[in-house]
């Protein structure tokens, strides 16, 4: 008889390969479910993007005094008007994502925001200059077209 494990979620006792390897004491199917249920609490998504956010800025030497609190999560991307969908595998661009307005500053209060994951690929770490020099680029070009 092959090894078996007791699900505490579902309590079944399940083929061991039911189950992540390590101290995984929930079959995957009933994990997937317990993470799924436990993004969609918009504090539980600030908690995770806060978590990453501390990580980065230990990986780039940036500074970081972030608390969950500190952060709201928006229905609507304030950037581009589309909604903020947590957890969205269909969508990436819709994920929320923290911005840093000033991206040598780091992770500190006052200097980011949540906005979805397409204004922030889209804003990268350009100045405001560059930002400026590509929408009047954009706006030169179209004019042209429109002639």
């Amino acid at each position: 008889m092959p090894d078996t494990k007791h699900c505490t979620r579902c309590r079944k006792d399940l083929p061991a390969d039911q189950f992540s390897k390590g101290r995984g004491r929930k079959c995957r199917t009933c994990a997937a479910e317990y993470w799924q249920e436990w993004r969609s609490k918009p504090e539980n998504v600030i908690k995770h993007l806060v978590c990453a956010a501390k990580n980065r800025a230990k990986k780039k030497g940036l500074p970081f005094d972030l608390h969950y609190t500190d952060l709201t999560l928006p229905d609507v991307c304030p950037v581009l008007g589309i909604p903020i969908i947590p957890g969205s595998k269909s969508s990436k661009s819709n994920s929320p994502s923290i911005d840093r307005f000033v991206p040598e500053k780091g992770y500190v209060k006052g200097n980011v925001q949540v906005i979805s994951m397409l204004a922030n690929e889209l804003k990268g770490d350009d100045t405001l200059e560059q930002l400026r020099g590509l929408g009047q680029w954009i706006t030169n070009e179209i004019a042209k077209r429109d002639e």
